[in-house]
């Protein structure tokens, strides 16, 4: 009796602790209001199931999202370009593309041949608080940081702003939410870049597991099947 009660108590260790595996959450950090958040969270989502682990999306203004999980209070944070772990050391980046976007110009009466970042000196320029790309691609320029998409077009739509940088689907988006015409995308986008899901460095060891995951979703085209689903959806 006693070696079958200790063999019940090995297995029961041992399908628990699968089971504890299978059942695990994590909460990442995302950017409040933004298009992007939904489409990568979706394909986030499944390449986090493929390791067992369920994954919810905690939502917050831009600065505060990469501050909550570098700090350790969220698990992750959602996306944002390469290079933020120099500024945010609590952060690993899982090295594989979990979506691009290109950083587009959308103005309100004006008309000029985007050719990079220089080519918006001229203007007062509207970004949203916390992107790092636009802030770094802006640096020493004439910028005003806001906190949501929705509050940018306002503010090109009154004239405070000459133009703001946004992606394509966030701005569009936002563009149909607002109600507000007039209101063009110019082409083709400052730059395009690649986002990547960041983990803090407690879970460090997932990050290469999660990379081979991704590149197995990019190879059969589920990353873009998954934003074309979501706007069919929109």
């Amino acid at each position: 009796m006693h070696l079958i009660g200790l063999s019940l108590f090995i297995l029961f260790s041992i399908f628990g602790s699968f089971s504890a595996q299978a059942n695990e959450r994590f909460h990442i950090s995302g950017i409040a209001g933004v298009v992007l958040t939904d489409i990568c969270g979706e394909v986030l989502a499944e390449a986090y199931r493929e390791l067992g682990i369920d994954i919810e999306i905690q939502r917050f203004p831009a600065q505060r999202s990469i501050l909550e999980s570098n700090a350790g209070r969220t698990d992750g944070e959602l996306f944002r370009p390469t290079g933020i772990e120099q500024k945010f050391e609590n952060l690993m980046m899982v090295p594989a593309p979990l979506c691009s976007a290109g950083i587009s110009v959308f103005t309100r009466g004006q008309d000029f041949k985007v050719d990079g970042w220089d080519s918006l000196k001229p203007y007062r320029i509207g970004i949203l608080n916390g992107h790092q790309g636009a802030t770094q691609g802006t640096k020493g320029m004439n910028v005003v940081k806001v906190r949501s998409p929705r509050q940018m077009i306002q503010m090109l739509a009154h004239g405070r702003v000459d133009l703001i940088l946004l992606t394509p689907i966030v701005g569009l988006t936002a563009i149909k939410d607002v109600g507000i015409g007039g209101i063009s995308l110019l082409e083709p986008p400052v730059v395009t870049e690649n986002l990547y899901h960041y983990v803090h460095k407690r879970h460090q060891e997932i990050a290469p597991k999660l990379a081979a995951v991704l590149k197995r979703l990019a190879a059969r085209g589920r990353i873009k099947e998954v934003e074309e689903e979501y706007l069919s959806r929109h």
